[in-house]
């Protein structure tokens, strides 16, 4: 004879089911981590690469000494910018004083230049760009000089 099989019980059946659905659920979630990470990633990359090009153009541009005269550059860089949206930059000069004594932080003036057009010129630009969705934002320092005539 055979034996009697009692088969698989309601409570057995649920149980499988709740196991099965916390390990869906864990997987969901470490996929949407997964993506989320993916796209930070991807649009950190595209503000480091427009940060540089705007580096690059300024530091080949002619000395500027007018408040917003670097914005040209830095925005034909960031005019590049591939999907939705726009990425935001925000260009500041400063310009070494060298008539203030040592070299101190106290010696860079916001967006002047040295009223003696024989003194060294230094300037200190700063570029700041933020992706579209201000999830990530970058900054360089690109230092600028004309000493004896001729850019450096």
């Amino acid at each position: 004879m055979h034996a009697r099989d009692p088969g698989v019980t309601f409570i057995e059946i649920l149980v499988a089911i709740v196991l099965i659905g916390t390990v869906i659920v864990g997987i969901l979630a470490a996929m949407r981590t997964s993506i989320v990470v993916s796209a930070n990633a991807q649009e950190a990359a595209k503000v480091e690469t427009a940060l540089l090009n705007a580096s690059d153009r300024v530091s080949r541009a002619p000395l500027k000494c007018a408040a917003g005269g670097y914005d040209p550059f830095v925005q034909a860089a960031i005019a590049t910018w591939e999907g939705e949206g726009s990425a935001v930059a925000t260009v500041t000069h400063l310009s070494y004083d060298a008539d203030g004594g040592a070299f101190a932080p106290s010696s860079w003036i916001a967006g002047a230049c040295p009223t003696d057009p024989t003194a060294q010129r230094v300037q200190r630009v700063e570029i700041t760009i933020t992706g579209p969705d201000g999830r990530v934002t970058r900054s360089i320092e690109v230092i600028k000089s004309k000493i004896g005539g001729t850019n450096v």
